[in-house]
């Protein structure tokens, strides 16, 4: 498993890939302790090579021993 993914790291440095989220919106809940983060998922390939689109990351965070804690980071889907 370790050599598949230490393969896979070398690809994608040798494609010169990378990701990163722009957050445009976030709502925040703290009742449920959790904030909804929309905004911009950019991925950069190559020298010329770009791809984005408007996505959502819901995060769940949880107290305790009087540290903020997050406890699940996942994408989040609208139903439509």
């Amino acid at each position: 498993v370790c050599k598949y993914f230490n393969e896979q790291v070398e690809k994608m440095q040798k494609f010169k890939v990378s990701t990163y989220f722009t957050p445009k919106e976030m709502q925040i809940d703290v009742s449920k302790m959790q904030v909804l983060a929309k905004g911009i998922f950019t991925s950069r390939f190559g020298l010329d090579g770009q791809e984005e689109k408007e996505i959502s990351f819901l995060m769940n965070f949880k107290y305790e021993n009087g540290f903020l804690l997050l406890k699940k980071f996942s994408l989040y889907e609208e139903s439509k």
